[in-house]
């Protein structure tokens, strides 16, 4: 057997890879970090918490209709937008009652 009949049988051998697939959270981990800033500012700044509930919410359930990774972290960006956006509404209410 010569070498080049080895280097060919090794070149037949099946190529495996420890990487996993990489997938998008852009837009869940988006939609946390504006979750997390708008309760933060709603009782000091309310119209920048009310954009920020806003976009939080619609930048989780884009990512949640994407049906790509980080679906944990859409669910909360969604939920502490929609609290802070619950919290901002009847904080006005209050404030103007």
């Amino acid at each position: 057997m010569t070498n080049n009949e080895v280097h060919n049988e090794n070149n037949n051998l099946p190529q495996y890879s420890n990487q996993q697939p990489t997938q998008s959270i852009g837009l869940a981990l988006a939609s946390m970090i504006v979750g997390i800033v708008s309760l933060l500012f709603c009782l000091i700044f309310t119209p920048i918490s009310i954009l920020c509930s806003i976009a939080g919410v619609i930048l989780g359930a884009i990512s949640l209709g994407a049906k790509k990774g980080g679906k944990g972290m859409a669910i909360a960006g969604v939920a502490c937008s929609g609290a802070a956006l619950l919290f901002v509404m009847f904080w006005v209410s209050y404030l103007f009652r």
